[in-house]
Parts: structure tokens; sequence; C-alpha cells
């Protein structure tokens, strides 16, 4: 909890140094404009070119509001409608992976499917951070793909998730592995949701888990499905969350 709130911090005090470095470069740009246009008397290019000055400073804000906006709306996370049911179904779904790695042998096929999945996650974390360590707060400035959030990591993630959990289909996996594996994804986006950096990814891979949706019973695609109801909402689920959802409402009715 603490390291999470340390990463808000981190964000919020980002944004707001690169906001004040940019409202400096408008008040710099107006203020050699209005000059110009002051000393237009004694030259008429004076004032086109002052013109020209704070257009550009006009413009600057304009984009540099929307820069600003657009990292605050990185740091807001979805909210959860009903928090304790939340966090109820939360712990319900954590232990489908929990005991898997706490009470089952290295042999059990879902045990080495979880760690399997703990590996990839854990590589993505400590990439991600170092990535943040590594970065100044005026990196990604002007809206350059120079911040830690533009790391290859995030993709490499992705891309190495999406063989993990293709080879896992292709060899066919139980329907006990499969809701370990989708519990541990979705409950890994939701422990990290307060982290604005791994988030966004975590939160896209949940709609990997769709080819595992019809390996698992009912039953248990109810739980999953009640979990995505009572922690994110359905204007914070994007199409691709939403799609998952309903795939796992329909399976939820099918007689197994």
């Amino acid at each position: 909890m603490g390291n999470n709130n340390s990463i808000q911090n981190d964000d919020l005090r980002s944004v707001i140094v690169k906001s004040l470095f940019r409202v400096a470069v408008v008040v710099a740009l107006g203020f050699f404009g209005i000059n110009l246009i002051k000393e237009s008397a004694s030259d008429s290019r004076f004032l086109w070119i002052g013109v020209v000055f704070i257009a550009a400073a006009v413009f600057f804000l304009a984009y540099s509001v929307f820069l600003a906006y657009r990292e605050y709306q990185q740091m807001t996370l979805p909210k959860t409608e009903n928090s304790q049911e939340a966090e109820v179904n939360n712990d319900a779904i954590k232990n489908y992976a929990e005991d898997d790695i706490d009470t089952k042998s290295d042999t059990d096929i879902a045990c080495d499917e979880v760690v399997a999945l703990t590996v990839i996650y854990e590589d993505y974390i400590s990439k991600a951070s170092l990535a943040k360590e590594k970065s100044s707060p005026m990196e990604g400035l002007f809206g350059s793909k120079s911040s830690p959030k533009d790391s290859p990591c995030h993709e490499d993630f992705y891309s190495a998730l999406k063989d993990k959990l293709n080879s896992f289909v292709d060899v066919g996996i139980s329907q006990e592995s499969a809701m370990s594996v989708i519990a541990y994804i979705i409950s890994s986006s939701t422990i990290h949701r307060k982290d604005t950096l791994v988030f966004p990814m975590m939160y896209a891979a949940i709609g990997l888990i769709e080819p595992l949706i019809d390996k698992v019973d009912a039953s248990q695609a109810m739980t999953i499905a009640d979990f995505f109801e009572s922690n994110y909402s359905k204007s914070d689920r994007l199409p691709v969350q939403e799609r998952v959802y309903k795939a796992l409402v329909i399976r939820s009715r099918e007689e197994t």
C-alpha cells in the first residue's frame, strides 16, 4: 500500500513539475510577443512577429492544458461502486491463485502454470520499476515518447503473457488450472490498480483470458463475473473487459 502511494505521489509531482515548466514557456512566449508588439511603432515587422509569438503562446497553453489533463487522467483509476463488496470478492478470487502456490505440490500442473505467470508478472514489475528509476520528471515533457509509460517492457509483458496463455490452451488445460490462471490475472490487475505505471497493461491483459472462459464451469464463471461487476462498473470497463464480462455471464448461464 505504501509503495502504491509513493508511486502516485511521484506521478503527481512529475505532472506538477512539467506543468510549471510549460507555464513558464507560455509566459516567456507571451512576454516576448507583447514586447515586440510594443516595439512595432518603430518597425511594423515587429507587430507581425509579436502576433506570431502571442499565437504560439496561446497554442502552447492549450496544448499544455491537454497534456496535463491526459497525464492526470492516466493517474485516475477505475472506481469501485461498492468497495466493501469488491474487497470481499477480490479476496475470494485471489484464493484460487494463492492456494495453487501455497498448498499444491511442485508437480501439480495448476501450480506450475501459476508459477509461470508469476515469473512473467514479477519480471514486468521489476523492469517497469527500473524504467521509472532511470527516468527524470522532465521526460515526456512535450508529449514525446520518452517516459516510463513508453518503455518496451509494457509490450514485452503483454506479448510474453499472450504466448504463455496460448501455450496453456495448445497443450490442454484443466478446469481448475484455467480457473487458477484466470484468477491470477484478474487479481493481479486489481492488486496493482493504484500503480499507474503497470496497471493499464495488466488491465488490458484481462482480455487475454477470453479463450480460457470455456474451460471453467458455470459456477466458476459466475464467481469471476461477480468479481468484475463489483470491482469494475460498466462505465469503468473498456470494450475488451466488457467483452470478457459478457462472455463470463453467458458461460455462467450454461449447464455443465
